[in-house]
This record gives structure tokens, sequence and C-alpha cells, in this order.
């Protein structure tokens, strides 16, 4: 199956996606020469799902293919949605560029990435999995060992020679071996985090289907009461996983460098200083810092990288 989506501009392909491909070899997001390929499942079966773009920031025209699986007509909504959620197409990005000339570097930075978006996880528990493999390395290194945990656990599909894996599901990683995970160079902690939230999700006690009707501070409640789960996660989860515009990963160290390299003269802020600095900016702080990240690209400094002390450990588990 093949369709076109023209959501309304700007949206920049190649910077939204650069993620993808700025720290190695992502095994369940494979970008390469402008092309996009998912494991996706649609109508209870895996498909690939290839995504190119063309046209300008403005008018941009984006192709989607669908590979293998009982893909028909009736499905493309399904996919379609899924794109605008993973793509932050539904995000107007006017009136943050609006908002973001009175501020000199915001508004420069605007410019130089004008039609970027911040993607988003396609499922919460993706998203969780994702942050616990970045905890305390770089992203470099959490892309390594998360690539292999897909390679291992995920679903697989073929196309033209190459393998394709989708994200495990909680099913698979709630009966992954301990030295498994070990042998892929997580941490012993790591490994029982990842099996933990596995089987939560399994058993019921963690209901990720309800987690986007709380509040911020509710969901904040809850993810910190999971073993090896912190506030740096949850601030994650509420800006990659949920989409929340009024959210920013303080305790993030690439966070307060961007802030610090930026309006504190090359200081790295406080945790609570980074909260006080942004409090004003609202519902576009999400979107301020996912700028003020690639920021610090263009200055050479590595983007992303988790708190500089380990997260707490919950005040229960769940």
């Amino acid at each position: 199956m093949e369709f076109s989506i023209r959501p309304q501009g700007p949206f920049h392909f190649d910077l939204t996606l650069q993620r993808y491909r700025l720290f190695g070899a992502d095994a369940a997001h494979v970008y390469v020469d402008g092309v996009y390929c998912r494991v996706v499942e649609v109508a209870g079966s895996p498909c690939i799902c290839v995504v190119r773009s063309d046209g300008m920031p403005d008018k941009p025209v984006i192709h989607v293919q669908l590979h293998a699986g009982r893909t028909q007509a009736r499905h493309r909504a399904t996919v379609e949605a899924a794109l605008h959620w993973c793509l932050s197409l539904d995000v107007e990005l006017e009136p943050f560029y609006r908002w973001a000339q009175a501020d000199p570097v915001l508004a420069e930075l605007s410019a130089r990435c004008y039609g970027m978006r911040p993607p988003r996880a396609p499922t919460l528990f993706e998203a969780l999995i994702t942050s616990i493999s970045a905890q305390q390395v770089n992203l470099a290194f959490a892309t390594t060992t998360r690539s292999r945990l897909i390679r291992r656990y995920g679903a697989s599909l073929t196309l033209a020679g190459q393998t394709f894996y989708a994200f495990p599901t909680p099913e698979a990683l709630a009966d992954a071996s301990l030295q498994e995970l070990r042998d892929m160079q997580f941490s012993w902690r790591k490994a029982e985090y990842i099996v933990n939230l596995a089987r939560l999700v399994v058993d019921g006690k963690l209901r990720l289907d309800e987690v986007p009707q709380w509040s911020n501070e509710a969901v904040i409640e809850r993810i910190t009461q999971v073993k090896g789960l912190g506030r740096w996660t949850a601030d994650w989860l509420l800006a990659r996983g949920l989409g929340r515009g009024d959210v920013i990963a303080a305790g993030d160290l690439a966070v307060r460098k961007a802030l610090g390299r930026f309006y504190f003269d090359g200081r790295t802020p406080a945790v609570e200083e980074v909260r006080a600095f942004v409090a004003g900016w609202g519902a576009f702080q999400s979107l301020a810092v996912h700028y003020l990240l690639a920021g610090l690209r263009f200055t050479d400094l590595t983007p992303g990288e988790p708190p500089a002390q380990a997260e707490r450990q919950p005040r229960q588990q769940a």
C-alpha cells in the first residue's frame, strides 16, 4: 500500500529524524539517506513502513509505503495517525516561532532549524525502555545496547535483503534473561529495571494506556514509584512519550549545558535554576529545549546526556 501525507508546514524531514542517525544505527528506527523505515503493527500483523519526503519545508509531502502484513486501504488512517504522532505533525510551529522572536537565542535557532519537530516515541513502553537504556551513559552507547535488545527480542521482517526489527513487546521482555541483557552490556541493575517494568505492564500493575489521561504531577508520582525510574525518566516520558509542551527534563545534563551555554555565560546551572529560568516559557518549554539541544550540536557539545547523578531509588517499589 502506498499513500502520501501533506502536513501543515513547516516540516523539515531530515532535521526531525536526524536523532536516529546521530548516535549510531538504531535498530528500531532505521534512517539512512533520507529514508526512514520502521516495523509497525497493522491489523495485528507486522509490516515495514518506509517513509520519504520531498517538497520544501513550507509545503512538505511525505510518501509512505507499507510492505508485508495484511494491509488494506482501510488501514491507512491507522498508519497515518501513527506517523502524525511520531513525527509531531500535529504540532503547530508558527506560534512557537512567533513567541521565539522575543528571545535572540531561540530566534536564531528557529531560523537555523526551521521546520524541525521533536520525534515522539510510538508507545510509552518504548519511551520508558529507551530512557532506561540511556541512564548514566552517552547516547551512542545507549543506542548500541538498546539495538542489541531490539534485535534479540523484537519481531523481524526482511525487505530487499535487509532485516528490520520491531521494538520488543512487554511480553517478550518480561521473559527476558537477565544474563542475556548483561551480555548485551546492560548493567545488572538496568537489566532488572527493564524486566521489572515489562512484568509490571504485563501483569496490569502499570496501565500505560491510562497514563495519557493523567496530569503531569500524577505521571511523575506514579512513574517514580517504579524501580529504577526517577524524575529524569518521568520528565522525558512527559516530553517525548506524551508530547507535553509544558515540561522540561531539568535534571538532564545536556539540558543544563544548553541553558548554561546560551543563557548562563557558560556556567552549567543547577536543576532548580533551570526550572525557575524556564518557568515563564509555559507550553513552549519542551520545544525550546529541543531547539537548544540542537544548538549544542552547532557548538560541538554532546546533546541528550542523562543526569550527572544516578537516579535515586523510588520511595516504594510498585
